[in-house]
């Protein structure tokens, strides 16, 4: 027990010179040896042991920004858009179109008017016939206006028609119609008298005097 006291004293002694002597096994003394975990796995250590050491004067560097974007709106190129309206095509509802007056086919009948010069207030027909029934001999403007109108008799030749509106100078034309059974002249009722299926009608130059 003494030589260990002692032991120790120049142990310490030496160590505050800067100089260890070698251990030297305590008398007496049995230091058990240190065996390894074996349930600790020498690759999955901790960390902070296995780091390295800090050198002395560095900083530690300044963490980065963050990246993070605040959340933004709604892009206005997402938003639903219609397309432009288109001009409207459609045209407006016409007016109902007259129906064409019924036909009745005259291999007999005639007509026939001369160029002539007058007031403007009648129109001579050197002959109107038709082979049977009553009808009209129409006058009609260049534009196709009616300007007068006349009753024709069966086998009837010379007539005068007085014109309800006064003629002007120009290209007038005569057509002959048969009357529809009431005796009074309608443009859409009385029936155009053809020869050969065309009409019987006749074009000619009237002059104003």
């Amino acid at each position: 027990m003494r030589l260990t006291v002692v032991a120790l004293l120049a142990a310490s002694l030496l160590a505050g010179c800067g100089e260890a002597p070698p251990a030297e096994p305590l008398a007496g003394i049995t230091v058990p040896a240190r065996t390894a975990d074996p349930s600790v796995d020498p690759s999955t250590s901790s960390p902070s042991a296995s780091a390295s050491p800090s050198t002395p004067g560095a900083t530690a560097a300044p963490p980065s920004p963050s990246t993070t974007r605040p959340p933004s709106g709604p892009s206005p190129s997402s938003e639903p858009t219609q397309p432009p309206a288109r001009p409207s095509t459609s045209r407006p509802p016409s007016a109902p179109s007259r129906p064409a007056p019924r036909t009745v086919e005259d291999p007999l009948a005639e007509l026939d008017v001369e160029d002539q010069r007058g007031d403007g207030g009648s129109v001579t027909v050197a002959e109107a016939v038709l082979s049977r029934g009553s009808g009209w001999v129409v006058v009609r403007s260049s534009s196709g206006r009616i300007l007068g109108t006349a009753p024709v008799r069966q086998g009837t030749r010379l007539l005068r028609v007085v014109l309800d509106r006064p003629a002007t100078s120009g290209v007038l034309r005569a057509e002959l119609r048969k009357d529809d059974g009431d005796g009074r002249f309608r443009a859409s009722t009385d029936l155009v008298v053809t020869e050969d299926g065309e009409r019987v009608s006749e074009s000619f130059e009237y002059v104003l005097e």
